[in-house]
């Protein structure tokens, strides 16, 4: 019996998750009061959606992202600890801001996976930042064929007021609700090294 309750929950989830996949192939717009200050500092991932690129790295916690100014933009420098291994990874990656603002072309060391279009469709400075990006462009329409979304905020374990914004701005602007995505934990962090 457990089982079975198991794997239909596990199918509703699979089914969202797609639903919400469709839902971001639809570039959003950046929010029209974007504060670039407000994005910066210490963000912890709390839901995600990778996009295909990142399918092996669906099993990770304690992800963090510190945004710091950068001559020419922004550097994102991103830890988490693999689910499986306990290992922790990090990652710098490059913000050019273009137009308008809130818009962001994005260049990992990499390459391909992280690197393409961003958007920071919503931030509160203080509580939390929604950010899509898009790593693949459609070669028809203005459309994304590999989206990937995350949700940050503030504090390692977020308030149910802030959850319940996020919610409500998932659902008006991108059509889906925040349960469609996969939950990041957060316990041990990773040590910080912004000098890679």
């Amino acid at each position: 019996m457990l089982i079975w309750l198991a794997f239909i929950l596990g199918m509703i989830y699979h089914v969202n998750a797609n639903n919400a996949r469709r839902s971001l192939q639809q570039i959003p717009p950046p929010p029209p009061y974007f504060n670039e200050e407000a994005s910066l500092g210490q963000w912890f991932v709390q839901y995600r959606l990778p996009g295909c690129g990142f399918d092996s790295s669906d099993r990770i916690r304690d992800y963090v992202q510190s945004l710091v100014r950068h001559p020419k933009g922004l550097v994102s420098y991103d830890t988490w600890r693999n689910d499986v291994t306990q290992m922790c990874n990090t990652l710098s990656t490059m913000y050019y801001p273009t137009n308008p603002r809130g818009v962001f072309k994005i260049k990992d060391p990499i390459g391909s996976i992280w690197s393409g279009l961003a958007v920071n469709v919503a931030v509160d400075g203080k509580r939390y930042k929604i950010f899509y990006g898009c790593p693949k462009m459609s070669a028809i329409g203005d459309r994304c064929d590999d989206p990937f979304l995350n949700i940050y905020t503030r504090m390692p374990k977020p308030d149910p007021m802030t959850l319940a914004e996020i919610d409500s701005i998932l659902r008006k602007v991108l059509g889906f609700s925040l349960a469609s995505l996969p939950r990041t934990f957060h316990g041990r962090q990773c040590p910080l090294n912004s000098k890679f």
